[in-house]
C-alpha cells in the first residue's frame, strides 16, 4: 500500500490530508513566484501598437512609420502596411533623411499580413486605403489622415520634389498629435 492509498484508508475515502499536503505544496510554490515575492519586478510596459495604411505603402505611411519610431519608438510599436503594396518611394527617403530620419531600411508590407493583429491605433493615410480597408478588425481606434499623395504629383523635379517636403511636413504634424494625444 502506497502513502496516498494509506491516507485514502485512514480517512475513509476522502484523502483530505493528501489534499492539504497539495495545498500547501502548491501555496509555497505560488510564495516563491515573483507576483508574491518581496523582490517583486515591475511588468514590462506594453506598448501602444499603432498600423499605418495607405495604399502602395510607398511614401506616406511608410513616413509616418519613421516619424513615430524616431520620436516615440520607446512609447510605440508600429508598422505600416499597404492595400496593394509597391516598392519604397527613394522620394520619400531622400526628404526623411533631410530631417535626419533613416527609412530607407523599410519595405513595403501588405496589409492582408496584419488582419488578425490587434492594435490600439489604424491609421490611414489616404482616402483609397480607406475605402479598400474600412473595418480593421484588430483595430480599436481608427482614424483617417486625408493626406495628398505625393507620388501622384506632376511637374519638374523640384516641384515634385516641394510636394514631398509638404506631405513630410503635414505627417510630421499629424504623428506629434498622436504623441502629444498619448502623453
Amino acid at each position: 500500500m502506497d502513502r496516498g492509498q494509506f491516507l485514502h484508508h485512514i480517512v475513509g475515502g476522502y484523502n483530505f490530508a493528501f489534499d492539504l499536503f497539495e495545498y500547501f505544496a502548491f501555496r509555497n510554490q505560488i510564495n516563491k513566484s515573483s507576483a508574491f515575492s518581496k523582490e517583486r519586478k515591475e511588468p514590462p510596459m506594453k506598448k501602444i501598437r499603432v498600423l499605418f495604411l495607405c495604399t502602395a505603402n510607398s511614401c506616406r505611411s511608410q513616413m509616418a512609420e519613421g516619424f513615430l519610431r524616431h520620436m516615440a519608438g520607446d512609447r510605440f510599436e508600429v508598422t505600416s502596411a499597404g492595400t496593394t503594396p509597391t516598392e519604397l518611394d527613394p522620394v520619400a527617403v531622400r526628404v526623411m533623411q533631410e530631417v535626419g530620419i533613416d527609412i530607407s531600411s523599410h519595405w513595403a508590407k501588405d496589409s492582408a499580413d496584419f488582419f488578425r493583429e490587434r492594435f490600439q491605433y489604424v491609421i490611414t493615410v489616404c482616402r483609397k486605403a480607406k475605402e479598400r480597408c474600412p473595418i480593421f478588425p484588430g483595430a480599436i481606434w481608427r482614424f483617417d489622415w486625408d493626406i495628398q499623395d505625393p507620388a501622384a504629383a506632376e511637374g519638374t523635379a523640384a516641384e515634385r520634389l516641394a510636394v514631398f517636403r509638404q506631405v513630410r511636413d503635414e505627417i510630421d504634424r499629424h504623428v506629434r498629435e498622436l504623441i502629444a494625444k498619448e502623453s
